[in-house]
């Protein structure tokens, strides 16, 4: 185990002396853990992520439509996390975890009812291919008042009639694919962008556009439209965004 270390830290120093980019050891699994917290509670109040009971800086009272970047933690076992809810000032989530080489660990605070908050937590492992350069996305289910929903990408003007959902049967408070699995990987470009109920070809919950570029990363999370509760309003997540703040699509019915 001791040799398997330094040779770990060894092949980083070497990378690392070489101008590698933070991509390559996110997928050979040299990178530092990485965490951050996601705000896509509509209704929900201000939280703080906690690891070991002391509160990040980049994750501190932080509201709705705010994703802070990923920052590294140290690789330890029997590492706590939980999130504060700073409104009630009580904990919304706590668990413990064993912080891993190449992932990355995002806590998604979703509105659970009306008045209240819960926290969806994701264990990227992150194996993207070294040749590579597609995005990586996931969706999130964050509409309490919705059941499971398929979200279709595809090329302006393509009948729904005709294709398959790229990702399918989302429940509310899990994701797909789900925690600990791989994100799924498509070309950056223009997409038309539908999310329907599972199962549903005529039960449209949004329609709008999408535009991405290469080499990015993208949590899609559907959350709830309190001024029209027929649909969902579709909140885009990417990583590294340069004002940290969450984009909302439009919904054009």
């Amino acid at each position: 185990m001791k040799h398997a270390l330094n040779l770990a830290l060894a092949s980083t120093a070497l990378l690392a002396a070489c101008g590698v980019g933070s991509d390559l050891f996110d997928s050979l699994d040299l990178a530092e853990p990485a965490v951050r917290i996601v705000h896509a509670s509509p209704g929900g109040a201000p939280v703080t992520l906690l690891r070991n009971d002391r509160a990040l800086n980049d994750a501190t009272d932080v509201g709705y439509k705010y994703e802070s970047n990923y920052f590294d933690v140290p690789e330890q076992f029997d590492t706590h996390y939980a999130v504060r809810d700073v409104g009630a000032n009580q904990l919304i989530y706590t668990a413990t975890t064993d912080s891993e080489l190449g992932n990355k660990y995002s806590f998604v605070v979703l509105q659970t009812s009306a008045t209240t908050s819960g926290v969806y937590a994701i264990n990227d492992p992150y194996n993207k291919d070294l040749t590579s350069e597609r995005t990586r996305v996931r969706v999130v289910g964050g509409d309490y008042t919705k059941g499971s929903v398929d979200l279709y990408l595809n090329a302006a003007g393509t009948d729904i009639n005709t294709v398959a959902p790229f990702i399918e049967a989302t429940a509310f408070m899990s994701s797909n694919p789900p925690s600990g699995d791989d994100s799924r990987s498509i070309d950056g470009g223009t997409y038309q962008l539908r999310v329907t109920t599972a199962g549903s070809k005529t039960d449209v919950l949004f329609a709008g556009t999408i535009s991405f570029g290469n080499n990015q990363d993208l949590l899609l999370i559907p959350v709830v439209n309190s001024t029209t509760p027929a649909r969902v309003k579709m909140l885009v997540v990417i990583e590294g965004a340069s004002n940290r703040q969450i984009s909302e699509l439009t919904d054009t019915p």
